[in-house]
């Protein structure tokens, strides 16, 4: 058993076994009605997410990785990947969403995925050399409570100051504007997490989004966070 953890699954999606040592990730293709993310999104989510990260510093996270089996293999668009809640100002001021995508562009560094032996996949992510895709960017400037304004990307893409999917940004980068940075459970009012005042663990694996509609099944197992297993 798995304790600190909990399914912040929304609309029709679920974690089966949330406590144990392989837990499937579920979202079904259910048609739902706004009002269960902080955003006006009408789809299904699963958030598998783990009280390990509360209150770490940025500079002290070292990483992560977790092996995923695809039980719907086949199914198009967004697979299985990874969110960091970022407190940037280090006082609850200011909220960011880090995302670990496997399916992002390689040219941005956004962590390494392989394909082993036995036909699952292995995701890393290695906070000294892998960069964070950052939800919208740490573009809008200032962050309250006056942060330091535009901070370019580490791999900047294009259109700047949108486009956030194609940027990314090294911990070395994030911390250089915001050293305060730390990783946070709290109700970020991410219009893609569960509306608010629930909070999430700093640390998720996700399959789905605010508008996805697909079936999608992965199993989890080998998690490890910092170097210490939590699967």
């Amino acid at each position: 058993m798995f304790p600190d953890r909990v399914d912040c699954s929304v609309n029709s999606a679920h974690v089966e076994e949330t406590y144990s040592s392989a837990p499937i990730l579920h979202a079904q293709p259910a048609g739902n009605v706004a009002g269960a993310f902080n955003g006006g999104g009408l789809g299904n989510k699963c958030i598998l997410a783990f009280r390990v990260g509360d209150l770490l510093p940025l500079g002290l996270f070292t990483g992560f990785k977790y092996t995923w089996r695809d039980l719907n293999p086949g199914t198009p668009g967004i697979g299985v990947y990874a969110n960091l809640v970022l407190d940037v100002n280090g006082d609850g001021s200011a909220y960011k969403i880090a995302s670990i995508d496997p399916i992002s562009p390689p040219a941005l560094g956004n962590g390494t995925t392989i394909t082993n032996p036995d036909g699952t996949k292995t995701t890393s992510f290695n906070g000294a050399t892998d960069n964070l895709l950052i939800v919208n960017g740490l573009l809008n400037p200032p962050l309250p409570p006056g942060g330091p304004g535009f901070v370019p990307p580490t791999v900047p893409g294009a259109p700047l100051p949108g486009g956030w999917p194609s940027n990314s940004y090294s911990l070395a980068s994030i911390l250089a504007a915001y050293p305060a940075c730390r990783l946070a459970e709290a109700s970020s009012l991410d219009n893609g997490l569960p509306k608010a005042p629930n909070k999430t663990p700093a640390f998720m694996i996700i399959t789905g989004d605010s508008i996805n509609m697909l079936v999608r099944a992965f199993r989890l197992t080998n998690i490890e966070f910092n170097g210490v297993k939590i699967s």
